[in-house]
Formats: C-alpha cells, structure tokens, sequence
C-alpha cells in the first residue's frame, strides 16, 4: 500500500516491522467502542415500623446492598472489562425517623387547663437520623511510585507479550521493573470515605383555634448534631496532601423557622 495513502507515515520506503505485523497495517492505531457494560445490584430491605399511637410513631429502616459495574478496562492488554464496585455502593444504611407528642394538653396523657396547658401543651418533637458507609473510593496511578518519563510509550513488540518487559533484562530503577508496571490491582480496591451519619430535628407548637384551624409553630435544625460530611480525600500519591480531605461536602449545622396555618 506504499502511495496508496497520502498524507500518513507509510508511504516511505521503509515501514517497521511491528507495523507490517498489525491485524491491519494499513492503519495506525485502531479503536473500538463497545456497548456490552452492565451494572449489578443485590440488596436486602428490612423495615420495622410502630405506628402513631399513645403519642409516638416510629420508622426503623435497614438496607444492606451491594453494587458493582462492568464498563471499563483495568489494563491496555486486558481485553475484558473490569468488574469493580460501583461508584454509588452502599453496602449498610440505616436511617430511623419518628414523632414524639409531649403527654401535656386537652386530650392527651396530663391535662391542664388555662396558663399551663397553652404555655405546655401541643409541643412534639421530629427527627430523622441516618447512618450509611462510605463511598468507593477511586485510585488511579496506584501501581508507579517513579517518573512516569521513565515508562517506554509503546506497549507493542513483535517478540513479547504486549506491555510486559524483557524478564532478562534489569534495570536500575527497581520501580519500574515487574512487567511494565500493567495494573493488576483493582481500581476500586473496597477503600472508602468515612462513614456518613447526620440527624434532622424538629421543634413544633400546635396552637389549635377551633376543630378546623391550627397554627404550628416550627423551629428546625438541618444536621443538629453538626456532623461534618467530608469530601473525597486527595488520592494522588505524588501529593503532600495524600489521604487528607480539604474540604467539607455538606453544611453546617442550619436553624430554619417556619410558621403555618392549617384549616
């Protein structure tokens, strides 16, 4: 095909070897899309429920799951796709969530009358509480610790296995030795982020002005307890950072109050 393709680097009088062994030598390098991914999810749901009565109600919840994905290669010379946890993998969350009508009131557990039952009484309290794992986290040059300048370009040779090096020969970087440094290792290895746990409350005043109208009164507290949620820690193994977090992914403990008319 020498002349048969202007413009390319084949058309010189000589061609690399490697390139005339190529399933189509015609062409430099080739590439594929594939549409075979898949994603797996298993679960088991367990949830116990008390319905509101004698004050209360109460919603227990418990999911423990798991989640994997097939989209991507681990390596340039394996040709199958690498089955990983998913990016969203929760193995266990619990989350809880319920209501407390203090026993103070016309028509609750202690009666009062007058100053006290309208200083006292329609209070409730809210909350709801989760607690989950952390997220997967996702490494990437985790199998070089060397100077990326140092690793040969081309992965191809006719007379070895593509990306592995010759087994004779050593070099004085011990770093960059073993089999060209392909990866082996899994690229979600099951490291994760800190767990993640926060609690949302409610302070509600139920001031009743006949059977059909009511004003509530709410005052709420968005991450009561002020758990901080951190970010993705710095997973460059080049950084000084390595494995510390800067930054927080969720906010602050937030007070919020909120008036409404029921009728």
């Amino acid at each position: 095909f020498r002349g048969l393709l202007p413009g390319t680097s084949f058309n010189g009088s000589t061609i690399q070897r490697q390139q005339l062994l190529r399933p189509f030598p015609e062409f430099g390098n080739l590439r594929t899309d594939r549409y075979d991914g898949t994603s797996l999810y298993n679960s088991g749901q367990f949830r116990v429920e008390k319905r509101f009565s004698g004050g209360y109600s109460l919603l227990l919840a418990y999911t423990i799951s798991r989640s994997t994905e097939r989209f991507s290669r681990l390596n340039n010379t394996d040709t199958a796709l690498e089955e990983r946890l998913a990016d969203a993998d929760i193995p266990h969350r619990f989350a809880a969530s319920g209501i407390w009508e203090l026993p103070f009131g016309k028509g609750r557990r202690v009666e009062l009358g007058g100053v006290a039952r309208a200083l006292l009484g329609g209070w409730s309290v809210q909350g709801i509480y989760n607690l989950q794992s952390g997220r997967p986290l996702t490494f990437g040059n985790v199998y070089y610790r060397g100077d990326p300048g140092k690793l040969k370009a081309d992965w191809s040779n006719v007379d070895r296995t593509s990306g592995v090096d010759d087994p004779a020969k050593q070099r004085a970087d011990q770093r960059i030795r073993l089999a060209n440094n392909i990866r082996a290792f899994p690229s979600r290895p099951g490291i994760r982020s800190q767990p993640v746990q926060f609690l949302d409350a409610s302070l509600i005043k139920t001031v009743s002005f006949n059977r059909s109208v009511r004003l509530q009164l709410r005052l709420e507290a968005i991450n009561a307890l002020n758990h901080a949620i951190f970010a993705i820690p710095n997973l460059d193994p080049t950084s000084s950072n390595f494995g510390k977090t800067t930054s927080q992914f969720n906010i602050p403990r937030n007070y919020q109050l909120a008036a409404k008319l029921i009728f």
